[in-house]
């Protein structure tokens, strides 16, 4: 099938019936009975107008229609008319009246009778209440049009690029990103330094993120596909190059390498975040400890192992005070060790794998 559906006729799992839609179904998905009052549909970009189809079939009988998935995030134009309620993985504009954020540890059911939210209680405490807001979204992870616990992260990753400037300075003739994620942050210090603000390097839009790929070597391959340097930009210049982050240290060394055969005079990397000394097992694959270069080598190592002429981080603070909000509650694990949960220090990305 093209398109899973799940309809949800009742409020008991047995009542739930699982309906396909594809090319052979013109006449509407299989029977369901009792008819669904509402229904979900996850919306994949490559079957975006059968999910309309699905949605309109559904709606002309009477059903409310509620949608996630990607596309809504890429297309919101396009899906709001078709449903009643849209659910997104992030704060970015839609097409629809946003109502709130869904909040840590909260269900929402949505039926006929509207929006209703519950909160279950584990260990004596609701859900939520140790509510932990990964930091490294504001970072790198979410799009700069998102809007996170009420702040635009294109903001906030401005004001990591001016505290960076003040915690960082360098003499310098102009300011570039590694493009995209680091864009806002590389303007941010531009402003604070008054120094040029200029594209070094052009991305490849057809390659994805490259430090959680499994191999070096096909981290190395991506960089060189991935970005085009401007020898017109750089030749002879003294350049600051400002970065989301540091994990394996294995893509920010071409890129330096990358920058000098382009005519770079000097390299000067500034790193809006912290160093990344611990690993996360929260669902960011960033390998084992014993593979992040901050973990097992110093400030002045790593800019010789990336071969960089001088190397500065964003400060924890500098970079909870370019977030805002209760610093309590964000998790910084990945920087400070300071895990929210107990977890499985010796477990890797392979041990289910391992068996």
């Amino acid at each position: 099938p093209s398109l899973a559906l799940t309809s949800i006729a009742g409020a008991t799992p047995q009542d739930w019936e699982v309906a396909y839609w594809d090319e052979n179904l013109l006449q509407g998905p299989p029977p369901c009975d009792p008819f669904p009052q509402v229904v979900g549909i996850t919306v994949h970009l490559t079957f975006a107008d059968r999910a309309y189809a699905l949605a309109r079939w559904y709606r002309e009988r009477g059903a409310k229609v509620v949608m996630g998935g990607l596309h809504v995030l890429s297309c919101p134009e396009e899906v709001t008319p078709h449903a009643d309620a849209v659910v997104v993985g992030e704060g970015v504009q839609v097409w629809a009246e946003v109502l709130r954020d869904v909040e840590a540890g909260e269900i929402l059911i949505i039926d006929e009778e509207g929006v209703h939210s519950h909160r279950p209680t584990i260990n004596g405490a609701p859900a939520g209440a140790r509510e932990r807001l990964c930091v490294f979204e504001f970072v790198y992870l979410a799009r700069p049009d998102s809007v996170i616990d009420g702040r635009l992260l294109y903001e906030a990753r401005l004001r990591m690029g001016r505290q960076l400037a003040i915690e960082h300075p360098a003499e310098a003739d102009l300011v570039m990103p590694v493009p995209d994620s680091a864009i806002p942050a590389a303007i941010g210090y531009a402003e604070q330094s008054q120094l040029p603000y200029r594209e070094g390097l052009i991305k490849n839009r057809y390659v994805g993120r490259t430090f959680i790929q499994p191999a070096q070597t096909s981290r190395e391959a991506s960089v060189r596909l991935k970005f085009n340097p401007l020898p017109e930009v750089l030749s002879g210049k003294r350049v600051v190059v400002v970065d989301d982050s540091i994990v394996r240290g294995t893509t920010t060394g071409p890129i330096v390498a990358m920058l000098r055969r382009a005519g770079a005079r000097e390299i000067h990397v500034r790193i809006h975040s912290p160093q990344m000394r611990y690993p996360c097992y929260m669902g960011v694959d960033t390998g084992r400890r014993a593979e992040l270069i901050a973990a097992n080598h110093s400030l002045d190592e790593i800019r010789q192992l990336i071969g960089a002429d001088s190397l500065g981080y964003l400060s924890q603070d500098g970079l909870l005070a370019a977030v805002g909000g209760d610093q309590d509650r964000r998790c910084t694990a990945c920087f400070d060790g300071r895990y929210p949960v107990d977890v499985p220090l010796d477990v890797d990305k392979f041990a289910l794998e391992r068996g």
